[in-house]
């Protein structure tokens, strides 16, 4: 209810779209449970299309997690599509 999780999956989709992280399979993400975990993960796959979406404009109303990353992706949509892919 804090907003933890909505800060992790924003701080991975962020480093994913400034190529600091290429690979998921490379980024570790420890929770405290298998369920956080399942929901971090379905969260996070979840956030990477819906942001996929928007850079392609795809998204009528882009979520507020997904906008501001969709905006800062407009000045090269090509770079942010191949990386979220």
């Amino acid at each position: 209810g804090t907003g933890k999780t909505f800060a992790l999956v924003g701080l991975a989709v962020r480093l994913v779209l400034d190529g600091t992280v290429r690979d998921l399979s490379r980024l570790l993400v420890v929770t405290f449970t298998r369920a956080a975990t399942d929901e971090l993960r379905g969260r996070l796959r979840a956030a990477l299309a819906e942001t996929l979406a928007a850079v392609d404009g795809r998204a009528t109303v882009p979520s507020a997690l997904a906008a501001p990353f969709a905006a800062r992706a407009a000045s090269d949509p090509e770079t942010a599509r191949r990386r979220l892919l």
